[in-house]
């Protein structure tokens, strides 16, 4: 497969990245699997994102995505869904199958964020001026995956790869405005049957990203303060 050419991001995602992503005060699961959610939604409602890309293929297969958010007046049909793995945590064999009247469908999924020592005095970063507390930091890393599932192999494949060039088109606009100290784009798995049954095949696909951060906690000392404070002196 190529490379999709003169890959931009679009007005509309740039806004979305510098108007919404700095109303997240930390970086957590939740934050992080609505911040690529949306963004992987944004990507696939517009084919132009990937028209070049497809035109490069043999596939001519349209993956546009649309909901009432981004195409309120229905103008798109939805292709493929596009989900976060919550709605699967309870019951994980909803994967299993995907049947033949089911478009194909991107899941996004977070793993566990990992924590450890930044190597200073009790991980703190600094103490308040007042010193009536101090911030520590702890290094996080954890993983973004972008789960392609499809009844065709080469469905799958594309999906996956359309992911993949996405996100790591938007590795120095990602890196900057979620303040990350790595955004490492890991790998894109093959795809494989995830059922063997002829008439239930599917196809399954991981495109995987890497992030690394500085998790800020602040502690305050809770202590009763000095409103005033006097000397007198006397006179013997």
């Amino acid at each position: 497969m190529g490379t999709p050419k003169d890959k931009t991001t679009s007005t509309f995602e740039l806004e979305v990245l510098n108007k919404e992503l700095g109303c997240f005060p930390n970086l957590d699961i939740l934050n992080l699997r609505r911040i690529f959610l949306m963004l992987t939604k944004i990507f696939f409602s517009d084919k132009e994102n990937f028209k070049t890309y497809l035109e490069d293929t043999a596939n001519k297969f349209d993956y546009t995505y649309s909901d009432y958010v981004l195409d309120p007046d229905g103008k798109n049909k939805t292709i493929i869904d596009i989900t976060s793995d919550y709605n699967y945590l309870d019951d994980a064999a909803k994967l299993e199958y995907l049947g033949s009247t089911q478009n194909p469908k991107i899941i996004v999924s977070v793993g566990d964020i990992s924590l450890s020592d930044i190597g200073t005095l009790a991980n703190r970063t600094r103490m308040f001026e007042d010193n009536s507390g101090y911030m520590m930091g702890l290094n996080a890393t954890t993983t973004v995956s972008f789960s392609s599932y499809a009844t065709t192999l080469g469905d799958c494949a594309v999906m996956s790869q359309l992911c993949a060039a996405h996100f790591t088109g938007l590795t120095e606009v990602l890196y900057n405005l979620l303040r990350l100290k790595k955004y490492l784009p890991l790998k894109i798995s093959t795809p494989r049957a995830i059922n063997s049954e002829q008439n239930k095949k599917m196809f399954r696909s991981d495109f995987t990203l890497q992030l690394n951060w500085e998790a800020a906690w602040r502690t305050r000392i809770e202590s009763a303060r000095l409103r005033k404070l006097a000397i007198e002196l006397n006179a013997h």
